[in-house]
Formats: C-alpha cells, structure tokens, sequence
C-alpha cells in the first residue's frame, strides 16, 4: 500500500527529469536500507555481508534495472499504463520459480497467465496507438525484472538480502547520475525524491524482503498487486489523469485474472492439504 503512492508523487515533481528523479530517490532508499543493516546486525554486520555477497550479487542488478525502467515508463506513459502492465509480476514470477525453483504452477496459474498476458497485450495496443510503446514496453521490462528479483531474494532466503537492495539501489543511483544532464534541481524536488526513497520505498522494501523469508515467491508478489490496482486511482482521483478505454479495458482483463487466479488456485491448494 506504501508503494501505491509512487505514481503519485513522482507526478508531484516540478522539475527534475526522470533520471534525476533516480538519483535522488535511489540515494534515499540506498541510505534507508543500508541504515537498518548496519543497525540490525551491529559489530557482526560484516559477517552477515560477506553471507549474502553471492546472493546480492545476482538480485541487486535486477532491481537496480527494474527501478531505472519503473520511472522511465513513468516519464513516457500513463500511471495507469505503468501499473497495469506491472500487474503481470506474479505470472512472470510464478513461471521463473517454477523453472529456477522448482516451485510447481497449478494449472490455475496457467490460465491466469494467458488471459492477464491477453489484458497486457490490450494495453500496448493502445500504447502503439497514442505513441507511447516505448513507456508500455519499460513497464513490462521493469515487470520482468522485479519478478526475477523476487525469486533472487526466494533464492538467498537463508542469508540476509538487505545488501541486494542496496546495491540494486546504488546501480540506479549510478546510472541516474551517469544519464542526466545534472543533479542541481529544485530543493522542493530533491526533499520529495529523497522521502520517496527514504520512507516510503526504504521502508517497503525492506519489509518486503524480509517477508520473502517466508512467503513464497508467487505469493509475495500476488500481495504487491494491491500497488498496482490502487495507484492509478490515486492519480485519477487527484491529479485528473485518466486511463484511455484500452488501458481501462486491459486492466479490467488483468484484475479478471488475478482473482480467478486468487479464488480457484486458494481452492486448489485446501483441496491438496485437504487430501
């Protein structure tokens, strides 16, 4: 619910240009969770990096790469674009657990994925008609690579995975930096990027990865749609940015999944344990 406002604030910035936004809002949250590792594990903090130092290795350029895109469709499509198209995490995360983890996808699952990827298609359609697919096209990269992120972080479970955080968070500062033309913008702008990143995503990430100890991958990201499904409504209702009837209807088609996918695969799986 945290990270639902993201569309919303990023839409309150004056003037900083999207790469800007990164620097200073991946800075924010690099502070944040390096912050909490340091003050959770103490004397022991560099034991407990060297643990995770494979682990954060792999999950740390996913979500570094994930973060870049998510503002980029951001500064080139509608929230609601954005949000829906990330709505299909779940489905490219239940596909690269199954392969990667062994985790079984129910045949559920599986028809949940072909009709949200029906849904996703709806939206892009639209995108190549009002020309912004490029913005359409990042939203699905920035999709894919959350999801493998997640099951980077379902991969090192046993170890810490606060270090891949902040490394994902310090690539994007990296090449934030790197693209923009200059990090000298409005200090109104520089104060809401780097709360966003503090705050907000330095508080919801880290509890999200915390979380992905016990959860497991496709369900942890299932919970995250409450992101997707509110955050243009945040939009909608405050800043007057309304989806087009594409985007409307794929998203329709996108919700229609997952609670198909939500009320049949919870059925399924009591018939299991029931058995």
């Amino acid at each position: 619910m945290a990270l639902s406002f993201n569309g919303l604030i990023f839409r309150q910035i004056a003037e900083a240009s999207a790469w800007q936004v990164t620097f200073y809002r991946s800075g924010g949250l690099a502070v944040a969770v390096i912050s909490l590792f340091l003050a959770r594990h103490k004397g022991r903090w560099r034991v407990e990096l060297r643990r995770s130092r494979r682990s954060a290795l792999i999950a740390g350029p996913l979500l570094g790469v994930a973060g870049i895109c998510f503002l980029q469709s951001l500064s080139l499509t509608t929230v609601a674009n954005t949000m829906f198209t990330l709505s299909s995490v779940p489905f490219f995360t239940a596909i690269f657990a199954w392969v990667i983890l062994g985790e079984i996808v129910s045949r559920a699952t599986w028809i949940a994925i072909i009709t949200a990827m029906a849904g996703i298609a709806l939206m892009l359609f639209d995108g190549f008609a009002s020309g912004v697919l490029i913005g359409n096209i990042l939203a699905l990269i920035t999709a894919i690579m959350f999801a493998s992120f997640v099951v980077a972080l379902r991969h090192g479970r046993h170890v810490d995975m606060l270090p891949a955080v902040a490394l994902g968070a310090l690539i994007s500062m990296a090449v934030g930096g790197i693209m923009s033309s200059g990090v000298d913008v409005a200090l109104r702008d520089i104060l809401i990027c780097l709360v966003w990143g503090f705050l907000l995503s330095g508080v919801a990430h880290s509890i999200y990865t915390y979380a992905s100890r016990h959860v497991p991958a496709a369900e942890i990201t299932l919970l995250s749609l409450v992101e997707m499904i509110t955050s243009p409504f945040w939009v909608w209702l405050i800043m007057d940015e309304v989806p087009t009837n594409y985007t409307l209807m794929g998203g329709a088609v996108v919700a229609t999944a997952i609670g198909g996918w939500v009320i049949f695969g919870n059925r399924q799986a009591r018939a299991k344990r029931s058995i």
